[in-house]
């Protein structure tokens, strides 16, 4: 990216290596670094992020952020897993209700412990979060 000269990429990638970094002082990790998992929770946060920051640029109408902000996003796409579908997701979030003999919304802690790691960069956590709640509901 910095041969090609392609600024977009390089930003981004400066600011996801700053990202890893402060993680890996916030959890004391300076000299082994983050595992790959702690990676991808800082990648999909920081496009969780950016979708957030479209959001509220639509609303505020400003769309020459819009359009920075989902370039951005497209980029850290790449570095993320492929995301799953609703209906895959709904799928692993039936089979982890099973796994844990979950019965109600009570359980729903026990449930999204199980659920995050096979999730970790493939979906957003408040989705399936919702998803887990709702089935469990009812």
């Amino acid at each position: 990216a910095l041969r090609r000269q392609d600024r977009a990429v390089v930003s981004v990638l400066r600011l996801l290596a700053a990202a890893v970094h402060n993680e890996e002082i916030a959890k004391g990790r300076q000299q082994s670094g983050l595992e790959d998992g702690g990676v991808l929770d800082v990648v999909s946060r920081e496009a969780k992020r950016r979708r957030e920051s479209i959001e509220a640029y639509e609303k505020g109408g400003r769309a020459d952020l819009v359009e920075q902000e989902r370039a951005e996003l497209a980029i850290l796409y790449h570095y993320l897993p492929e995301q799953l579908d609703l209906r895959a997701l709904e799928q692993l979030v039936r089979a982890t209700i099973a796994e844990t003999s979950a019965m109600s919304v009570k359980d729903l802690g026990k449930v999204m412990a199980a659920l995050r790691p096979r999730i970790v960069g493939r979906a957003d956590g408040s989705a399936a979060a919702e998803l887990v709640r709702k089935l469990l509901a009812g």
